[in-house]
């Protein structure tokens, strides 16, 4: 299903709130490196500092920036109960592929 490289980004923040500039700068980065794959709010620390709706937002606003040129994984898991509660909230409409796949 999923080939090639694959990144978890780094979630960054300004003034306690998620910083769009530079998550944009990042996806971009990302992508021209050569990334096929991200993977947002996955393993560097959201699920303690963001809020449900500040990691759907995020990853919704990744989707957009990558245009479809590199595959998302939402991570979805928390480090507060319930996990599972948390992780059928996400659509599950929302699985993505990049357009070589």
């Amino acid at each position: 299903m999923f080939e090639g490289l694959s990144v978890a980004m780094v979630t960054p923040f300004r003034s306690g709130a998620v910083d769009r500039d530079a998550v944009a700068r990042l996806v971009e980065h990302m992508v021209a490196g050569g990334v096929q794959g991200i993977v947002v709010s996955g393993s560097t620390g959201e699920a303690a500092t963001c809020t449900v709706e500040e990691r759907r937002e995020l990853w919704a606003f990744v989707r957009e920036r990558a245009k479809g040129r590199a595959w998302i994984v939402a991570g979805t898991g928390t480090n507060l109960p319930p996990t599972p509660s948390r992780s059928r909230a996400w659509p599950r409409n929302w699985a993505w592929t990049a357009p070589w796949s």
